[in-house]
């Protein structure tokens, strides 16, 4: 149930286990990704349209044309595939699957979102004591959010509440 593994929608937890494993990518990449689309489908449509040599090479107005056109498709060409080199740079420059490390910060917010969500309220400062101190004690991290939320949903709080 806590995993989101049998439901039609992601759970909070499953959210969480796949930002902190490398499993999404932050709007900085996923915009990156649609540009990089784009300029992949721009550049299909450009080499689709190459000049075609006029069939009589002996006209010297044609192939003037040619020459002007085919050196303009050229560089619009060259300048897409620039645009492309560069997004595809900025995509590997960035660690788009390498695991996120979980801060002290970020436990204290996640902490802090696992109560808010269960018993509608902060936690106090005894209770995000032991919280931190349970979640870093955590081999993984996730799990450690996981176990703090069953604890959370098993208090007499949340059953009188809820």
């Amino acid at each position: 149930l806590l995993d989101g593994n049998n439901r039609k929608s992601k759970g909070w937890i499953q959210e969480i286990n796949e930002w902190y494993s490398g499993k999404t990518k932050s709007s900085r990449q996923a915009t990156n990704s649609k540009q990089h689309k784009i300029h992949i489908g721009q550049r299909k449509k450009l080499v689709a349209k190459t000049p075609k040599k006029p069939a009589n090479t002996q006209n010297k107005q044609a192939m003037q044309r040619y020459r002007v056109t085919a050196k303009r498709h050229s560089q619009a060409l060259q300048e897409l595939n620039r645009k492309i080199r560069k997004l595809r740079d900025a995509q590997t420059g960035q660690p788009s699957n390498a695991q996120r490390p979980i801060t002290a910060q970020e436990i204290d917010r996640l902490v802090n979102e696992t109560f808010l969500r269960t018993l509608s309220r902060f936690p106090t400062k005894g209770e995000l004591t032991k919280a931190r101190a349970d979640v870093s004690g955590s081999a993984n991290k996730v799990d450690g959010i996981k176990d703090l939320l069953w604890a959370l949903l098993n208090t007499k709080e949340f059953l009188a509440n809820h």
